[in-house]
């Protein structure tokens, strides 16, 4: 299988830099990276990925996100996610993290301008509780 999982252990002694995930820096790598995942595992449809530095921009009602070398990925619908990364980047590059399945990439979570805050672009409301008796 292809190896999307991490485990992290505690650090043994105190660190001095911020922890840095390396994402893809282009959809490029991106694809290639996803072209390797699927020779590994045909049945893996779906890749875990950290895009560097791409800026989202509104297409004919539809998000897209566009690298550094003009390439560009359409966002899966969802429009609480696409307008709330929108609002953030202010049209700035910002590093998102989602899901790419070949076709489309979703929205999960991206870095606020500055890099230092992580923002969850989902909803992320309760469900309601179960009722007596099942759902």
């Amino acid at each position: 299988s292809f190896p999307q999982r991490a485990l992290f252990k505690p650090p043994t002694a105190p660190v001095d830099e911020p922890f840095h995930l390396r994402g893809d820096a282009t959809i490029a790598d991106l694809t290639a990276r996803y072209a390797d995942a699927l020779r590994a595992n045909p049945w893996n449809n779906l890749l875990a990925a950290w895009l560097e530095a791409v800026t989202p921009v509104f297409e004919r009602g539809e998000l897209l996100l566009v690298d550094t070398e003009g390439h560009f990925v359409h966002c899966a619908p969802n429009d609480y996610a696409a307008q709330r990364l929108f609002a953030l980047a202010l049209g700035e590059r910002v590093r998102v993290f989602g899901e790419w399945n070949g076709h489309r990439f979703t929205l999960l979570t991206c870095f606020a301008p500055g890099g230092e805050r992580l923002v969850h672009l989902r909803d992320h409301r309760a469900l309601a509780r179960p009722q007596r008796g099942g759902w």
